[in-house]
């Protein structure tokens, strides 16, 4: 690297960092800002910054992550930014100018890839050319198919190419569009297809942003310059994503769609090295690597800024919330993020700006919610904005300051609060008349009372459980969403396990919802649940009816666990009924899967192995010995019993049966 930069340095930019004296003129150093990619070592970093001080005596160097830099140079500072270069690609998801570590996904799949399909491919047709022919002719020739094509209709014409002799060599229009797919085929972890890449990097962030995510898919790198790559993305993003959720795929930060070697995308991290560059050297607070706790503090003091003090003091001198007995460590540069955004919200506040005190205080909150892993200060800020939306009258303020208190307070464990917020949130959007605000609260409000019917259900109170799936289903109707009815009706009739009458009315409800969704995961719980309802009514016919409905969408969603539970939920009403041969079916069917289950890694396979287990044998006990068909708590033992009570029963009648199979002893 040091022999690339001292090139750089001297023979593309005829600059050296380091400052000069020349005919009794004095030169300034200059500052050097580095693009580093994701994931780049401390040891690597510092490497770095050794080789810039010491040997081109550079006087202040600046680090960047390059895929923020990808979307500052789109004029963004929240998106997601997808780089895929020659050999790696990357999806970063990025929040207020900072990039999410835990959520940043890679794969070793590129354009490299796509160099080396298209090779082979026309060697296949008797071409043979040299890697570096081969990847001129993907970028002058090759693009991405879109969703809707096929290799039988695409109809891209056969295109000519000069080799470097002179000679010409036909291209055929499917070779074009072939060899790019290695970008979206399937594959393991490490070479996931990109848009699996993105859509994962999204789906590891908080939910709340995932939204501003969706809208704001930022592509950077020479390999996104295929045509046709931005509209493939988004289609099969869009595929991926939730109903009714907008999907935005920003092409190029100029907005140029040009394919060539000097088309921006391909520089989008320099374009915004410049941006921040600029902004560094205009408006910027002084070097991060110079600030710490004492400094920021002594200048906001000095500066009058005595309420930005305070706060600042205890954010960056609290215990930290996830380390019990350690002071909190911020890292400087977001330390300057908390100085800036304080200082500014009390500037505005003198000024009366109440938008930007607004705006300041939600970056501050939005920081602590979804970077900082403390979402209690997080709703402290919040309280702050709310407080202001409330005092200019600013309802539309208000409205999103108890949207963000909700979610805070969800996040921070508070579900009654949460649950007030959006009650709030609701009550604002329906007296302003705005249907999509409404909408949105009425789902913010379905999360809330689901999650506060759940907090109920773990402290057994059933009561207030179904108190609260009951408001549910009542929100979850107005929103008009099917699916979302048919889910809080399916939770509802589950909850009401003591009304079997009212759960089957319920129910058969979302049953019905479910088959007009073609939905056959919810229909298949919905079937399970109604059998259970059934049973308790005591018409085993009708539960079995549902039951088996219930193992046959199973089957069809290819859903190993819903499966095994089908199969020992019906091998338990087959042997109450007497029919032990059909049980003992099930039972051992449900013990095949569970042990598919325990290979594959699932967390509680192995008591799923063991219950199964059991029950075969409680099955074929009562199979060859009478005597425990007449007994009282056979039947107990079978619907609720441990697997450690059905051994002790067993062994108290001096029972000791072997499986017929012998992989299921």
């Amino acid at each position: 690297m040091e022999r690339l930069w001292d090139s750089t340095f001297g023979d593309e930019l005829h600059a050296y960092p380091e400052s000069s004296s020349t005919g009794g003129t004095t030169t300034n150093g200059l500052s050097v800002l580095l693009a580093e990619p994701p994931g780049t070592s401390s040891a690597a970093r510092e490497r770095a910054a050794q080789i810039m001080f010491e040997t081109f005596k550079a006087p202040a160097l600046c680090f960047f992550n390059s895929a923020p830099l990808a979307l500052f140079a789109s004029g963004r500072t929240r998106g997601i930014v997808l780089e895929c270069g020659a050999g790696v690609s990357h999806a970063v998801p990025i929040f207020e100018g900072f990039a999410l570590a835990h959520a940043v996904q890679r794969a070793e799949r590129a354009g490299a890839d796509v160099t080396a399909a298209l090779a082979a491919d026309l060697e296949e047709r008797g071409i043979r050319l040299d890697m570096r022919t081969s990847r001129d002719v993907k970028e002058r020739l090759c693009g991405v198919r879109s969703l809707l094509e096929t290799p039988s209709t695409s109809e891209t014409p056969d295109l000519e190419y000069e080799l470097p002799d002179g000679s010409m060599i036909k291209i055929a229009g499917d070779c074009q569009h072939d060899a790019p797919e290695v970008l979206f085929a399937g594959g393991d972890v490490e070479r996931a297809p990109l848009p699996d890449l993105v859509a994962q990097s999204i789906g590891m962030c908080d939910r709340d942003l995932q939204t501003d995510l969706r809208g704001a898919v930022v592509l950077a790198g020479g390999t996104t310059m295929l045509p046709g790559f931005c509209n493939r993305m988004k289609e099969a993003l869009v595929k991926a994503s939730p109903a009714e959720t907008t999907v935005r795929v920003i092409p190029n930060p100029s907005g140029t769609a040009e394919r060539g070697y000097n088309s921006q995308r391909k520089h989008a991290s320099w374009i915004g090295d410049a941006d921040a560059a600029v902004a560094t050297q205009s408006s910027l607070p002084p070097p991060v690597e110079t600030a710490d706790r004492r400094q920021l503090c002594e200048e906001m003091v000095q500066s009058g800024y005595v309420q930005s003090y305070v706060d600042f003091f205890y954010l960056t001198h609290r215990p930290d919330p996830n380390v019990a007995e350690k002071e909190i460590e911020v890292p400087p540069d977001e330390m300057v993020f908390l100085r800036d955004n304080l200082t500014r919200a009390e500037t505005a506040r003198r000024k009366g700006e109440t938008e930007a005190v607004y705006e300041s205080y939600s970056n501050v909150a939005g920081y602590f919610q979804h970077r900082g892993g403390d979402p209690k200060t997080g709703v402290y800020f919040y309280e702050k904005c709310l407080e202001i939306a409330r005092l200019t009258g600013d309802f539309r303020g208000e409205m999103r300051a108890n949207h963000d208190l909700g979610k805070a307070s969800s996040l921070a464990g508070d579900v009654g609060a949460a649950t007030k917020y959006h009650e709030r949130q609701l009550e604002i959007a329906r007296g302003l008349d705005e249907s999509d605000e409404t909408l949105e609260a009425l789902r913010d409000l379905i999360d809330a009372y689901r999650a506060a019917a759940e907090e109920r259900e773990a402290a057994n109170d059933s009561e207030g459980a179904v108190r609260l799936r009951e408001r549910c289903l009542e929100v979850a109707r107005e929103t008009g969403d099917a699916a979302s009815e048919a889910r809080a009706a399916l939770a509802l009739g589950t909850a009401l396990r003591d009304d079997a009458s009212e759960a089957i009315r319920v129910l058969e409800l979302a049953e019905a919802a479910c088959r007009n969704l073609d939905d056959a995961r919810i229909e298949g719980k919905t079937c399970d649940a109604l059998g259970a309802a059934w049973r308790s009514e005591g018409d085993d016919d009708r539960a079995l009816e549902y039951l088996d409905r219930s193992l046959d969408l199973a089957v069809k969603t290819q859903d190993l666990h819903a499966q095994a539970a089908a199969c020992r939920t019906l091998g338990v009403l087959h042997v109450e009924r007497g029919d032990y041969d059909r049980g003992i079916d099930l039972f051992k069917r449900s013990f095949d899967l569970a042990e598919n289950l325990q290979a594959r890694g699932q967390a509680d396979a192995h008591n799923l192995v063991d219950c199964a287990r059991v029950h075969l044998r409680i099955a074929t006990a009562m199979k060859t010995d009478p005597r425990l068909r007449t007994a009282d708590d056979v039947p107990a033992l079978l619907n609720n019993g441990s697997t450690s009570e059905i051994e002790e029963f067993l062994a108290s009648k001096d029972i000791i049966i072997e499986a017929p199979d012998s992989s299921c002893t």
